[in-house]
């Protein structure tokens, strides 16, 4: 493992471990993870955001009857043996699809350290 992937799996766990529980694991698992044999294997993020007001003109359009929503961030670590890609994932609101591009770790550390950096 190289030590950004190390960096990036003490993130991960700080993230998780956060008194905020900004983030939660929604796939996979990171026991072992890290340790000198312990194995990569996927893991999927999960960022939700709730009570977003649902903007008027999607309500008048009968999209989303509801007056809130929640959207949702997703980080996925796939290990290949050639390195890590990791996915982003982000579904704005129900009504619309999941958005899902690779991205550089430096990003993936920006975005677990500020989710919500995503919507704007």
């Amino acid at each position: 493992m190289t030590r950004t992937q190390e960096q990036f799996i003490k993130a991960i766990r700080r993230a998780i471990d956060d008194e905020h529980g900004q983030w939660e694991i929604s796939n996979g698992s990171l026991r072992g993870v890290g340790t000198i044999r312990g194995p990569i294997v996927r893991v999927s993020l999960r960022h939700s955001e709730h009570n977003v007001t649902t903007p008027e003109t999607v309500r008048e359009l009968k999209i989303w009857d509801e007056p809130t929503f929640s959207r949702h961030v997703f980080i996925t670590v796939l290990p290949f043996s050639t390195g890590w890609t990791i996915i982003l994932g982000v579904a704005h609101a129900p009504w619309g699809e999941r958005r899902d591009s690779t991205i550089t770790f430096k990003r993936a550390f920006e975005i677990l350290a500020n989710p919500a950096s995503v919507f704007s």
